[in-house]
């Protein structure tokens, strides 16, 4: 085995391992950048029903797609003129179809669908033999100036049925013309790919360097916007994070080592790290969360845990070649390795797409990394022939902390003080499952959006009715009889926004409404009606195919429409968005999901069904804990072949105790996220206690230094995730900040009693 650490093919390796790692990523760069920025996907893809998890995410697409801007300030002219400026350059990014378009899709469909759909008000008119009334409103309306219907139009629909179900169906846009003009639309693509923000706000601002010198201001509301704004914050604190990480990297090393050299070879161990990484991530998914890059950012510390230690050889073992070097700290750096690595993958356990991201992310780094070390360090690190001031003060303090002399009631004391601690901790601690906490909205865009639901009367709801069935047919028919049992008292409007089966009814209801619209209206009036305007008798509401209009109706449905409607394993389901006071209501239990909505249908708080299931992740987190310190345990018995090694185990324990404990101490909120953390204050916390095991036998207080600057690098750079404006960065940071910290200060505890020799005194 020591030939191959010896060889220079190895060598060789590290560097060719580095160069392909840069080759994949400058690849998947080459074309749109494989980022994406959707907060969602730091939640669980599923809550245990497929058919759940697959609506909800398909409702918050066609959510998340939708556009809103207001015009505001000049004149009423100047703003119709800037909103059609507006509406032609998002159009031109191909990127965007304005609701005007998407409305007249939707009222094609309903001119083709005319004779076999009626709305609620209608319904009751035929039922109560007003059908009259119907063809008299009719006739006023086509011999009034400006009729909505003439020529040919007018002798295919005489009766206006397409104008009655548009007034009725599609909703009519505010009369905002004495304050706003309003651009509304839908992206065509996901708003979270930042290419997509990129061309939507580039548009935006061309905009307003066209039209703010004339007096206009422009109001935002919709997805793209705030993930652009979170795009960029985490590009800020991407800087600044891996930025600070790597300044404190090259100071504590050119202090430490006294020559350029050294933090040199640390920072580019950092950076082959974050290559790997980010080409293991790439390789592995379609496309990568931002998160994972923060969270990348500050693998800056772990990774340069080994150059660390292979770099501290060079004092306690002066003179000798790097690959002599090497062999003393080889067990335990692999053991380290993985052991940290078993940390990361245990997040794998649960099935959330952006911490599987980071498992991979920081699993394929730590590798990479230490590949690097073990691989190109030995050749290319001289050190200095006597240890700086800098590394002599810092190998003295690494003593006194990491092998204090022991002493009986000083122990006790440090004992009782934690032990209170702990207590104190575990008895405030809180906990948030919320996910509207994981990441507050930019205050001006939060002005913005309230400023536009003023100006429209319209506040989107996340609630949706799920009314799934065996066949299409079933899942409209479901959907029909619930939306029905939530229909306001007066009978005005059934409570939700837009509904598959209001513009695509049943075959049943269809054909009841076809029946119905012929008895009550088509054969009394349509004869007398059409003499009236001077047309040739028949019917043009008959079907001239005499087929089903509902053959093959889900490859035809039209936008927004056709977004409603999802199929998983043979189950159709339609999603009906629900309007803001209908969902208060049903939620507030009134008639929330029951027999009066039918087995097949089911009210779904999208934010309520996630908090739930991070409710459960949390809990089930101990468990994961527990399988990570097994399989870490199992590594350490194989490894070093005794039950005694499993002393290793107590500080990260211990550490991860007390880092739970200290959150509640602090008043920091405990989360997923926080759990998540404790599977990586477990792996480098071991990394520490092998090493102290290990100096057990053989004292070498340059190990203890080595163990002291390594936690030093890695309390700085996840520290530094505790500035991050994002909850679930923020909170894994402050964790496993203050995790490092304990577990450096608890490691002494993995001495096994053996005393050896004290070298490098």
């Amino acid at each position: 085995m020591n030939g191959v650490w010896n060889s220079r093919w190895f060598t060789l390796f590290g560097f060719l391992l580095v160069g392909v790692a840069i080759t994949v990523i400058a690849a998947r760069f080459a074309g749109p950048p494989p980022i994406e920025t959707d907060i969602l996907q730091s939640l669980p893809g599923d809550g245990g029903d497929r058919i759940i998890a697959a609506a909800i995410h398909q409702a918050g697409a066609a959510a998340s797609n939708r556009l809103t801007l207001a015009v505001l300030g000049g004149d009423e002219t100047t703003r119709a003129e800037a909103a059609r400026d507006l509406t032609q350059r998002l159009t031109r990014t191909g990127l965007f179809t304005s609701v005007i378009d998407e409305g007249r899709g939707l009222a094609s469909w309903l001119f083709a669908n005319r004779s076999e759909i009626l709305c609620p008000a209608d319904q009751r008119l035929l039922a109560a033999g007003q059908g009259d009334k119907i063809a008299r409103e009719a006739l006023v309306r086509t011999l009034t100036p400006g009729a909505p219907l003439s020529g040919g139009l007018l002798t295919r629909d005489p009766l206006l049925l397409s104008y009655r179900l548009g007034q009725c169906l599609l909703p009519s846009p505010p009369d905002t013309r004495g304050q706003a003009a309003i651009v509304a639309g839908r992206l065509t693509a996901s708003p979270y790919r930042m290419d997509v923000q990129d061309a939507i706000v580039d548009a935006v601002d061309d905009w307003r360097n066209t039209w703010t010198d004339k007096g206009l201001t422009l109001d935002r509301s919709g997805a793209v916007f705030h993930a652009h704004a979170g795009a960029v914050r985490a590009k800020t604190e991407i800087s600044i994070i891996g930025g600070a990480g790597t300044a404190a990297i090259v100071i504590l090393f050119w202090a430490i080592f006294g020559r350029a050299r050294s933090p040199l070879l640390a920072v580019t161990t950092v950076l082959s790290g974050l290559s790997g990484g980010l080409a293991a991530a790439l390789i592995v998914f379609e496309i990568v969360h931002v998160m994972a890059l923060v969270f990348g950012a500050a693998l800056t510390g772990i990774a340069a845990d080994y150059a660390v230690h292979f770099m501290m050889t060079g004092f306690s073992a002066p003179g000798e070649p790097g690959r002599t070097r090497l062999r003393q700290i080889l067990r335990p750096l692999s053991v380290s390795l993985i052991t940290s690595v078993s940390g990361f993958l245990a997040i794998l356990l649960f099935s959330i797409p952006v911490m599987g991201q980071i498992a991979v992310f920081a699993a394929g780094g730590l590798v990479t990394a230490w590949i690097f070390a073990v691989s190109v360090l030995p050749v290319l690190d001289r050190p200095p022939k006597a240890p700086t001031r800098a590394a002599t003060a810092l190998a003295r303090f690494a003593e006194r902390l990491l092998h204090p002399k022991q002493s009986g009631w000083p122990l006790v004391l440090c004992a009782v003080v934690v032990l209170a601690v702990y207590a104190a901790g575990f008895a405030r601690l809180t906990f948030l499952d919320d996910v509207h906490a994981f990441q507050k909205p930019p205050a001006d865009l939060k002005t913005e959006e309230d400023r536009i639901g003023t100006l429209t009367g319209f506040r989107p709801s996340t609630t949706f009715l799920l009314s799934s069935g065996t066949t299409y047919d079933a899942a409209r028919e479901a959907e029909e009889r619930a939306l029905a049992e939530i229909a306001a008292p007066d009978g005005m409007g059934d409570g939700a926004t837009l509904a598959v089966s209001q513009f695509d009814p049943s075959a049943e209801a269809r054909a009841r409404n076809e029946a119905l619209l012929r008895s009550a209206l088509l054969e009394p009036h349509l004869a007398s009606h059409s003499a009236a305007l001077g047309l040739e008798p028949g019917n043009p509401y008959q079907r001239s195919d005499g087929g089903d209009s509902t053959e093959d109706a889900t490859a035809t449905l039209p936008e927004p429409l056709s977004g409603l409607h999802g199929v998983v394993d043979g189950t159709h389901y339609l999603i009906a968005p629900l309007k803001p006071d209908v969902a208060a209501r049903l939620l507030g239990g009134e008639a929330a999901r029951g027999p009066d909505l039918g087995p097949d249908v089911e009210v779904i708080d999208p934010a309520e069904r996630y908090s739930q299931v991070m409710r459960e992740y949390r809990r089930l987190a101990t468990l994961a804990l527990l399988v990570a310190a097994g399989v870490c345990g199992l590594v350490l018995l194989v490894a070093y072949r005794t039950v005694k090694a499993l002393r290793i185990l107590l500080p990260p324990v211990l550490a991860v105790a007390g880092a739970t404990a200290l959150l509640g101490v602090a008043g920091v909120p405990f989360s997923f996220f926080s759990a998540a953390a404790l599977l990586i204050v477990l792996g480098t916390g071991i990394d520490f206690a092998v090493f102290q095991w290990e100096n057990s036998h053989r004292f070498d207080r340059w190990v203890l230094a080595a163990v002291v600057l390594a936690a030093t690098t890695s309390m700085l750079s996840m520290g530094l995730l505790g500035i991050s404006t994002t909850y679930p960065v923020r909170a894994f940071g402050i964790t496993v900040a203050m995790g490092v910290a304990l577990s450096m200060i608890l490691s002494s505890l993995a001495r096994d009693g053996i005393e050896g020799k004290r070298n490098g005194s």
